[in-house]
């Protein structure tokens, strides 16, 4: 715990001492871990108690990197109890005790919970500014081998403050390989009071929108359905203000574009080095 308050003061974390008396440790047998009711009845207990106390952070050590054990008790914290917590595993700490890599991976994981900014790029002389809010929108589908009519997932992002460095989502579920987003007009209205809530009581006069998992050949249905959607939340969150700008970027990925840069701008494979400015040459176009 020393490690990590060196760690995260060192970043301009305010983390205070460390108090022994806060420490709780819960023991679960191998019998216990087989019965998954009695496993959870132990951890709801414990989160409950935790609860009453108003920490505001848990930093909790797991015994092993069991899944089960870690979603369990994520939905403790994060769903039931409303408790920021970061998870570590035992074995990761021994090996990692005086790694300072590691403890900053947990520092910066940790300042983002509580609302910090672990970084931010420069948006001088762009269109972004504190008055733009930036929207992330997906639908996750069932894989295969997935019971049958699992449901889709669906979610939404937005940001909610001027370096864009936090974006508190929501997430629901909807019919089985249903790609439009239901109910996406109210999700937008929250994104959009939250941000509100954020920023003095104004609100956005530009927006931009990340729409990802968008096959090309339902590009058109999805802008039609969904930008008609955010324009109806605007009406009703804006009234007679005028409304944000918006742009609507589909996210393609499974694509096999390559941009090939000078011999001495490329990386050792040929590619395009990151966050180097790529400057395409191309012979002007005839229009008719």
């Amino acid at each position: 715990m020393q490690t990590f308050q060196r760690a995260a003061n060192s970043y301009g974390m305010r983390v205070g001492p460390f108090n022994e008396h806060n420490a709780m440790v819960l023991t679960i047998s191998e019998a216990d871990m087989k019965d998954d009711t009695r496993v959870s009845n132990l951890l709801d207990a414990r989160f409950n108690q935790i609860a009453k106390a108003n920490f505001q952070h848990l930093f909790i050590i797991l015994p092993n990197k069991t899944k089960k054990f870690r979603a369990l008790v994520k939905y403790f914290c994060d769903i039931k109890y409303g408790i920021n917590s970061q998870c570590v595993v035992r074995a990761t700490i021994d090996n990692q005790h005086s790694s300072d890599q590691y403890w900053a991976n947990v520092a910066l994981k940790t300042n983002l919970k509580h609302g910090g900014i672990n970084w931010h790029v420069s948006v001088q002389n762009t269109p972004l500014d504190g008055n733009t809010i930036l929207f992330g929108l997906d639908v996750t589908h069932p894989s295969a081998g997935s019971v049958r009519n699992a449901p889709s997932v669906a979610a939404i992002t937005a940001t909610v403050d001027e370096y864009f460095a936090q974006w508190p989502a929501d997430l629901w579920c909807q019919a089985s390989k249903q790609e439009i987003v239901l109910g996406l007009k109210e999700r937008v209205k929250e994104r959009l009071k939250l941000w509100q809530s954020r920023n003095g009581g104004r609100l956005p006069t530009k927006a931009v929108v990340f729409r990802d998992g968008v096959s090309e050949g339902q590009f058109q249905q999805i802008l039609d359905h969904e930008e008609k959607l955010f324009q109806e939340a605007f009406k009703e969150m804006y009234g007679n203000q005028p409304k944000p700008r918006i742009t609507y970027m589909i996210v393609g990925k499974r694509h096999h574009t390559r941009f090939y840069p000078d011999a001495d701008t490329g990386d050792k494979d040929g590619n395009c080095q990151p966050g180097r400015l790529l400057v395409i040459h191309a012979e002007p176009l005839s229009l008719t």
